[in-house]
């Protein structure tokens, strides 16, 4: 059983004892009413807050204009609010084409039955939230926003057109079904895991800078003239690619590079520095001049497999 956190203890005591709380109190009390898993912690935080003004303490804590903020869907359907705090669980007629949130969401927008997103005006920033489109398929013509400090998740959308994901996200990317895109902007940064299992191909668009978690490609078939993220924190799975061309691989990966079923490569750039190993399983024909060109600059090269299993540094 979880005991209340020591953070809400203390500000608990201070509300108790009838003492004014700070805005610090305060900020971390409206932030944790959003996302804490502890039952405990959402007991008081809910005591308290039923006491207090919402919009007075959001205007306080942020500096924004009261008659700017939403707290409810209600009133943030009016399509008049600026800012709006709460988590947001939309449905099929509340995610109207056309449909404009306000510039500032905290909280997370969660949307259970829209199965095509068309024309959606979101948030400019979603703080300490998602986005979660759980039923989504098609998603068209619409400006995701420009930072989402929690995760984007797409899991059941298919085909993208004419879309601007967010160009920042704290947390991960999801689009497990995602196959079919065109004229879209992917992220610049993702801070957690990059997933995108059901792409069979990278042409003709820009692949984050930044991975801070796994990159998950696993049904690309091959790679031509790609520019890889410059980093990425854990491994890249791209287990069906067969022929790698004019390809740039990230500086550093912290992981594994799982290029199993690669047969050919030409003109490619691997990483300079891989935390654990590079599979090249199915690549069995090479001299020492293609792995100078391929290899030269990586720092473990003993942790290359080749097509007969064996490290590099064991065929020495």
């Amino acid at each position: 059983m979880k005991r209340l956190s020591e953070e809400i203890d203390k500000v608990y005591f201070k509300f108790k004892n009838k003492q004014d709380l700070t805005i610090e109190d305060l900020k971390m009390l409206y932030e944790k009413n959003l996302n804490t898993e502890n039952p405990k912690d959402a007991v008081v935080i809910k005591t308290i807050i039923e006491t207090r003004n919402i919009k007075d303490d959001i205007s306080l804590i942020y500096g924004w204009d009261k008659d700017k903020i939403s707290t409810s869907l209600d009133e943030l359907m009016t399509g008049d609010k600026t800012f709006h705090y709460g988590n947001i669980k939309l449905t099929g007629m509340d995610l109207l084409e056309d449909f404009a949130f306000p510039n500032f969401v905290i909280g997370s927008i969660e949307s259970v039955s829209v199965e095509e997103i068309r024309n959606v005006n979101f948030p400019n920033q979603v703080l300490l939230g998602n986005i979660v489109l759980k039923n989504a398929t098609k998603v068209f013509d619409t400006d995701f926003p420009f930072n989402v400090n929690g995760n984007f998740v797409i899991p059941n959308v298919v085909e993208t057109s004419s879309v601007v994901f967010p160009r920042y996200i704290e947390g991960g990317f999801e689009a497990l079904k995602l196959k079919k895109i065109s004229n879209v902007i992917l992220p610049i940064e993702i801070n957690g895991d990059f997933i995108i299992p059901s792409l069979t191909e990278f042409d003709d668009i820009s692949l984050p800078k930044t991975v801070g978690g796994n990159f998950d490609a696993k049904h690309i078939k091959r790679l031509d003239f790609v520019t890889m993220p410059y980093f990425v924190g854990g491994n890249i799975n791209m287990p069906f690619v067969q022929e790698i061309v004019s390809t740039t691989f990230p500086k550093k990966v912290s992981g594994n590079l799982l290029l199993n079923s690669v047969k050919k490569m030409n003109n490619c750039k691997l990483p300079d520095a891989v935390g654990g190993t590079i599979y090249l399983n199915s690549l069995k024909e090479f001299n020492d001049s293609t792995f100078t060109e391929l290899y030269g600059s990586l720092e473990a090269n003993e942790n290359i497999i080749y097509g007969n299993g064996v490290k590099e540094n064991e065929k020495k």
